[in-house]
């Protein structure tokens, strides 16, 4: 099933279902209800998926593959006590951003922090292995206080953007200025621990 036909049908699925998601708590959503939007019938679902559950299992999945893949030469921007990182937001940050802008539709539904779905966590497991990559890049510590700051970054990471997405009133140029303006201004007020 690896035609362009079926792979349409699939994405107009998991389209489908995100569209309902945005409207509904997941437990209460049903394959009539995802069929019926899609102007499909149950037994296409069926040739496709077994339940709900697999295709949002899809859905996150091949968000956080691609999240994870476009994520792997960026440096997040992380205010030092220093702060001297801040020319880290490069091009290919942008075009991160513009991956999220143009996957709003799956993602402001599986982002919602009233949603009971495993993306946010695994998404904050996305974004945890990539600070902690950057902070060895970039040779910086926290001391005492690392774990604390990097959930502290991770919440606010997920939140901000789920906001953007959600309001749709930043570009993508506005939202990477608004990160940098606020970065520079945000440098941890953490007494440093001697070492």
């Amino acid at each position: 099933m690896g035609t362009k036909k079926s792979e349409q049908t699939k994405i107009n699925i998991q389209k489908s279902l995100m569209q309902i998601l945005n409207k509904k708590n997941f437990l209460n959503i049903t394959v009539k209800e995802v069929c019926g939007n899609a102007n499909m019938h149950r037994t296409t679902f069926y040739l496709y998926y077994q339940n709900l559950d697999e295709v949002l299992c899809e859905v996150e999945q091949n968000l956080l593959d691609e999240i994870t893949e476009q994520s792997k030469n960026i440096n997040y921007i992380i205010p030092t006590f220093e702060s001297q990182n801040m020319n880290m937001f490069t091009h290919e940050r942008w075009e991160i951003l513009d991956y999220f802008k143009e996957n709003k539709e799956y993602l402001i539904p599986l982002l919602n922090p009233h949603s009971n779905l495993n993306f946010i966590y695994n998404y904050k497991k996305t974004i945890y292995s990539q600070i902690i990559l950057t902070l060895k890049r970039i040779n910086a510590s926290y001391g005492v206080y690392e774990e604390y700051v990097i959930r502290y970054l991770i919440s606010g990471i997920v939140e901000t953007l789920y906001y953007w997405l959600k309001n749709d009133d930043l570009s993508v140029e506005e939202f990477t200025d608004f990160l940098l303006r606020f970065n520079s201004m945000n440098s941890f007020i953490i007494p440093e621990i001697p070492s």
